[in-house]
């Protein structure tokens, strides 16, 4: 959400004294350098708290009873570095063996410490299929004092610019995994940028094809040969398209389009006059990301009730065109990166009624059981800035202009909503999320719509906008750029400042644009003009072999 160089001030560190310096015309001392990527340096500890978010969250018994220190506990400390090993088979499991034998295992049995700090030793995530992902927490003094840590970090750092691994939250990692996406599938991100889910989209795409890979192939193999599915990849803000663009092309996969268009309006597709829907579709929405806080602390200043509530209407409609272009018998996912249960389960529940019994919540209790996560509500408290309100009637009668879909029912209290699930950041060491997966059973019933009202928004969520950027544009983006308060923060950082140059210099992005939409999927507000395409033309194109070109191999060769 832009945060970059805001937010130290003229009394920033080392700015006070510096700047008389040089008013005086005399040399300013040099100061120790700080990494402007490193959002928390911005925020102190006794800055990490904010009564309305704890009133809030402590109402609507959102942590188990007796859990509720060790969550804000967690929410207080940094992220830990988590990676992903990109691609599957022979290539996934060398990489993997190979940072197991040439360093993981040096650590041993032995507990290192610098300067009395124990360095603990890198971890596999034990949910993630395979050991592809892993966890560590050094520090940066760690990382320039231990030379095993730096050459684990200059290993990381071209591992990712080749394309083999990917620098990802682990939670971010989560609602691919339950899409269950197959080589035959048409897939659509909806809100792709920058790119993270995208990337295990297509490697689903690609995981089970024939294989004939070499230790130098690239992370995906292609040569395995080409899925006859395809993934469109959506995003409503142009320059995050091209930051999309610069993420992806590390796979190397001929089955994808990229399109610009407001997710809240993306076009139904044609193809000989026949609607063409999708088996698989990603609906990671824009939210106002306090479970992203960990990584962008300034959240806690920042925070109020007005964020969620005035995301709502916005979370909703891209919901509803999901499920328009959803085949029968498809699979959604819905996510964000935020506790809050108007973004989650209010959301949810409303796509549920609205749908008339086309669409059910999947029983996910079989699925990564690794994977520690806390039951959907059935009922929550709906706040406006200045008081609590118990109904949407009570709302109206105090002249509140609030979204009646809010509110919780007894109705919406029937529906199993157990079945969503929210991931609490003390239980794993992550940060929060939100997942719940649908099914389409059956056609939509007539004439059902998306609300066409409009919720009152606060400057509290104008000023979040849409917290993708913040869940993945602060998070994935910042990850996987650089930044960060760990070791690896610089795994893409210091040696790739060319994606936000690239973005900044308008790279192509190599997408074919469906339309200017209305409204946004990506920024909560408006979005840039877009070029405009056939939407049929669009729609043969990437039926025909089932492969989208967007730049193929692109120059980038991965390391084996």
């Amino acid at each position: 959400m832009g945060r970059g160089r805001g937010g130290w001030g003229k009394k920033g560190r080392g700015g006070g004294k510096a700047a008389a310096d040089n008013a005086q015309g005399e040399p300013a001392q040099k100061r120790q350098r700080v990494d402007q990527r490193d959002f928390t340096a911005y925020v102190t500890e006794d800055q990490k708290s904010n009564q309305a978010f704890e009133e809030y969250y402590t109402k609507n018994d959102i942590v188990p009873a007796g859990e509720w220190e060790s969550f804000l506990g967690a929410l207080r400390r940094p992220l830990p570095v988590t990676f992903r090993i990109n691609g599957s088979g022979r290539f996934a499991d060398h990489l993997r063996d190979k940072l197991q034998t040439d360093f993981f295992s040096h650590f041993g049995d032995t507990k290192l410490e610098v300067d009395g700090e124990p360095v603990e030793p890198p971890r596999p995530i034990p949910w993630y299929p395979n050991n592809y992902a892993w966890q560590m927490n050094f520090s940066r003094g760690q990382l320039r004092k231990v030379e095993l840590l730096g050459a684990i970090h200059e290993f990381m750092k071209k591992a990712n610019d080749n394309g083999s691994i990917s620098r990802q939250e682990a939670v971010s990692m989560v609602p691919p995994l339950f899409l269950d996406v197959q080589p035959s599938h048409r897939v659509l991100d909806m809100c792709a940028a920058p790119g993270s889910k995208t990337f295990q989209l297509l490697e689903a795409l690609h995981a089970s094809q024939p294989s004939s890979s070499t230790e130098g192939a690239n992370p995906v193999d292609v040569a395995m040969g080409t899925p006859s599915g395809y993934v469109v990849a959506n995003d409503a803000d142009l320059k995050r398209c091209s930051l999309l663009t610069h993420q992806i092309k590390r796979v190397c996969s001929p089955c994808l389009l990229i399109t610009n268009h407001s997710a809240e309006q993306y076009p139904q597709l044609k193809k000989d006059g026949k609607l063409l829907r999708f088996h698989r579709v990603l609906c990671d929405v824009p939210c106002s990301g306090d479970g992203t806080m960990r990584k962008s602390p300034d959240i806690w200043r920042r925070w109020t009730v007005n964020n969620g509530n005035g995301l709502h209407l916005t979370q909703l409609r891209i919901a509803m065109q999901g499920v328009k272009l959803l085949e029968v018998g498809g699979r959604m996912v819905y996510s964000t990166c935020t506790f809050n249960p108007i973004e989650d389960e209010a959301v949810v529940a409303e796509v549920l009624q609205r749908c008339g019994g086309a669409m059910e919540l999947v029983d996910p209790a079989g699925m990564l059981p690794l994977l520690k996560r806390m039951e959907g509500k059935h009922t929550w408290h709906v706040r406006d800035k200045s008081t609590w309100l118990s109904s949407y009637e009570e709302a109206q009668a105090q002249g509140i202009r609030i979204e009646p879909s809010l509110f919780p029912s007894p109705e919406k209290a029937q529906l199993p909503l157990h079945r969503c699930m929210r991931f609490l950041p003390h239980h794993q060491d992550t940060g929060g999320f939100f997942v719940a997966v649908l099914q389409k059973v059956s056609e939509l019933p007539p004439n059902v719509e998306a609300p066409r009202g409009i919720a009152k928004v606060g400057k509290g969520a104008k000023a979040a906008g849409a917290e993708k950027d913040g869940e993945e544009a602060a998070a994935d983006a910042a990850c996987t750029l650089g930044g960060g308060d760990s070791c690896l923060g610089g795994i893409a950082g210091e040696d790739s400042a060319a994606a936000p140059q690239a973005a900044e210099a308008g790279a192509a992005p190599a997408a074919a644009s469906t339309g200017a939409g209305a409204g946004n999927g990506g920024e909560g507000a408006k979005e840039e003009g877009a070029k405009t395409t056939s939407n049929d033309a669009v729609a043969a194109d990437a039926e025909a072999g089932g492969a989208v070109g967007v730049g193929g191999c692109a120059g980038d060769a991965a390391a084996g």
